[in-house]
């Protein structure tokens, strides 16, 4: 128990516990969203509002944790994993607003849909549109953070230094 309270105060490991959630989550929740709109359950429609802003909202500590240890990342990287490394700090810095604004379009057509039930739908159908997105900006990001140590997903040319 101690190696593993020892490993959770390294950034770098908690970027890679945490890193899933986004996405992962993201997909659950675009799930959920698409049955409970089928199937027109409003109280489905808002619990799955709230994995998706909970989930899109949590690229936060994923970004802050994947910022604090990108020194450490770097230090042990070859050089196609440092070029690699930068082009997913770069895509990150890119895409990460797209992840915030599904995050906070959820959580306000929540506010919305409970004043006005009759917006739920069609406000559900941005949020919809605005997840898939993300997990499109998310699988890129992804793929180029899992190609730094691992030179089995690496194919084709590296990007440049």
């Amino acid at each position: 128990m101690g190696s593993f309270l020892t490993t959770l105060q390294q950034p770098e490991y908690v970027h890679v516990l945490l890193n899933h959630l986004p996405v992962v989550g993201l997909f659950i929740g675009l799930l959920n969203l698409i049955a409970a709109l089928v199937f027109n359950k409003p109280a489905a429609i808002f619990i799955a509002l709230s994995l998706i802003a909970f989930c899109a909202l949590s690229l936060w500590p994923v970004v802050y944790f994947g910022e604090a240890g990108y020194d450490r990342v770097y230090s042990i990287a070859d050089r196609v994993g440092d070029a690699y490394l930068k082009q997913h700090k770069q895509f990150a810095e890119d895409w990460s607003w797209l992840f915030y604004v599904t995050g906070g379009c959820a959580l306000c057509v929540i506010g919305v849909g409970y004043k006005k039930p009759n917006l739920l739908r069609f406000l559900s159908g941005i949020v919809i549109i605005l997840s898939i997105a993300c997990l499109f900006a998310g699988g890129v990001i992804a793929e180029s953070g899992g190609r730094i140590r691992h030179q089995e997903f690496r194919s084709g040319t590296p990007p440049p230094d």
